[in-house]
């Protein structure tokens, strides 16, 4: 995949670290010229040192050319500006933001942002997750080895994926007591749909929790 990348940031340094370089072709414009030297020099990547929120800037660095931009910086203004110039302007397939203030994220979504990332919103649903489990191993009984609390995510070849709850055959001392879903969480009911990327708070007895495993995995 061809990947341009706008941050200023060193956090920039970590992702290229995670990206397969040698797979995916990345760019990176910046502000930053020390911090572009120098990954261009110890990655050796391609950087354009300028604005990424002009245009002149991005058909520097060859926008166009990419299927995906993804931009990083701390003010949530210019990351939607280059995110609108990549789809609108330049036709880029996929856009993906850092949203710092995530009272934005409906706002990015409206204009065309493929992809949100928040901080915030992700810290506040491991909150989120980790009070609703205190919650239901707190009704269990104490110590008990035989009933057992996990958390499954739907995935592309989940065979629970786009079938409601009713549909998967559960067995009788088991149940999906939870569901966590664009950042928010809640009990799911017969007719719920489980979908890509939904994370279930399932419980069920020693027996049966690796069969009720499979049904989603």
């Amino acid at each position: 995949m061809n990947i341009l990348i706008a941050c200023e940031s060193p956090r920039i340094l970590f992702l290229i670290r995670l990206l397969d370089t040698k797979e995916h072709r990345i760019s990176l414009v910046s502000n930053n010229r020390e911090l572009g030297f120098m990954i261009e020099e110890t990655y050796g990547i391609p950087v354009v040192i300028g604005d990424a929120t002009c245009t002149a800037v991005l058909e520097q660095a060859a926008i166009d050319h990419f299927d995906l931009v993804m931009t990083l910086g701390e003010n949530d203004a210019e990351n939607l500006v280059i995110c609108e110039l990549a789809k609108k302007e330049f036709h880029v397939k996929k856009a993906a933001a850092l949203v710092n203030n995530p009272d934005n994220v409906s706002f990015f979504t409206q204009n065309g942002v493929d992809h949100c990332i928040s901080e915030a919103e992700l810290f506040s649903s491991i909150v989120k997750k980790e009070s609703i489990s205190d919650s239901i191993t707190k009704f269990l009984p104490a110590r008990d080895p035989d009933i057992l609390v996990k958390e499954i995510v739907v995935g592309t070849k989940s065979k629970a994926l786009n079938k409601k709850i009713w549909e998967i055959p559960f067995q009788k001392q088991s149940l999906a007591a939870c569901i966590f879903r664009d950042g928010k969480a809640f009990i799911p009911h017969g007719n719920t749909e489980c979908r890509e990327g939904d994370r279930l708070i399932i419980i069920a007895d020693q027996d049966t929790i690796e069969e009720t495993i499979t049904l989603f995995c």
